[in-house]
């Protein structure tokens, strides 16, 4: 009985392993192209789409993750908020060139601190 027991053990173990190895493998994310992105609505970008914004262009997407897609996450340029971007879109904002603080933040129930980048973008050209 004592090695029924101890099979049972290792095959419940090897299960276990097995089961968490395909979890974790369907979290696992890679960022999609443009074309594999939905267009962020209008009614969710809020500042940066106008020729006066700037001639210097910044393209953000996001991709389809499992987690987390229930939330939206906010995306914030030099502390202004340009957007609320799903999982699986993407948009484009017009800046004036030079450094700009791109920050990103979850929101609702997701809602923690905000990730920041500086990112230097120039006139005419797409980042």
């Amino acid at each position: 009985m004592r090695h029924f027991d101890e099979r049972i053990g290792v095959t419940m173990r090897i299960l276990g392993m097995l089961l968490g190895t395909v979890l974790l493998a369907g979290c696992s994310t890679s960022t999609p192209s443009l074309d594999e992105t939905d267009q962020v609505p209008k009614e969710r970008l809020y500042n940066y789409q106008f020729r006066d914004d700037g001639d210097a262009f910044l393209v953000v997407s996001r991709d389809r993750e499992f987690l987390g897609s229930v939330c939206n996450t906010r995306l914030i340029i030099d502390s202004r908020l340009a957007a609320e971007i799903q999982a699986g879109e993407s948009a484009r904002f017009r800046l004036p060139a030079g450094l700009r603080v791109v920050s990103v933040q979850g929101d609702g129930i997701c809602r923690g601190e905000a990730h920041k980048q500086v990112v230097h973008v120039q006139n005419g050209q797409t980042t």
